[in-house]
């Protein structure tokens, strides 16, 4: 058994079906996950938890991606996040890559693409 510590993933996103996905593919590799279906809720949660990498979609009900990663940055949260979006709004790219993002990344994504970029977000260090 290792004494190596278990990586968490937050998972964010309305689409239940990714979520399920995403959050299998990930325990499969040995990472611990939990979920909130929008940013509102998630950022409620990260109040309270602490997490290595977040993933989420940026077009949500009650609080979007890219406005959840702005409060995130607001308080002080430097967790990683990468976005995983159907979204095909214009400029969304740029600005979640400027406000912070990790990675933005389009649906449907392949799963080695996904762990790659997983594993590069968890070796960046936290932006300030």
């Amino acid at each position: 058994m290792s004494d190596a510590p278990v990586i968490g993933i937050f998972l964010v996103d309305d689409d239940s079906d990714t979520l399920t996905l995403v959050q299998t593919i990930l325990k499969n590799r040995g990472y611990r996950t939990m979920t909130a279906q929008d940013g509102e809720e998630a950022l409620m949660r990260l109040t309270t938890d602490v997490f290595d990498l977040i993933i989420s979609d940026v077009d949500m009900p009650n609080l979007d991606g890219l406005k959840l990663l702005e409060l995130m940055r607001a308080n002080g949260i430097k967790t990683p996040l990468i976005f995983l979006t159907a979204g095909s709004a214009e400029n969304a790219e740029k600005q979640a890559l400027e406000r912070g993002a990790a990675f933005y990344l389009k649906k449907p994504v392949k799963k080695d693409v996904l762990m790659e970029k997983v594993a590069a977000a968890l070796a960046k260090p936290a932006s300030s």
